[in-house]
């Protein structure tokens, strides 16, 4: 598979640090279904990392 853009980023979630727990339930429902979501850099990678998952 070919790629365009730069490596897609894995879930977004694995990337977040908190600092101070006590954020986390607002970060939780502020980011909801973001947390789990992937990224790319290239528009036409979008519809491969589509059937990939």
């Amino acid at each position: 598979m070919k790629w365009y853009g730069d490596v897609h980023v894995d879930p977004l979630g694995m990337h977040l640090k908190l600092k101070d727990m006590t954020w986390a339930n607002l970060m939780r429902i502020q980011l909801g279904d973001l947390m789990s979501a992937f990224a790319v850099t290239d528009a036409r990678d979008r519809p491969q990392l589509k059937k990939l998952l």
